[in-house]
């Protein structure tokens, strides 16, 4: 997989979505939207419990995840 600026972590309170959440295109509700497209029912205000596939910062061991490139 190709990862352009990725967002590794899930937290939605770092200043790159803070100081962004006004941004043309990406703003804070259309990633909220997103979000809770991709992931229905999962609670997005506690981002250690996220899973790996969205946080992979969160992962204990990348071991299990598949081969990135990751470009910033």
């Amino acid at each position: 997989q190709l990862l352009w600026y990725p967002s590794v972590t899930g937290d939605l309170s770092l200043p790159s979505f803070t100081e962004n959440a006004d941004a043309p295109v990406l703003d804070r509700e259309v990633i909220d939207a997103f979000l809770q497209w991709y992931l229905p029912g999962v609670d997005l205000r506690d981002p250690a419990r996220l899973p790996v596939t969205l946080a992979p910062a969160n992962a204990a061991d990348f071991s299990g995840l598949p081969p990135a490139y990751i470009g910033t």
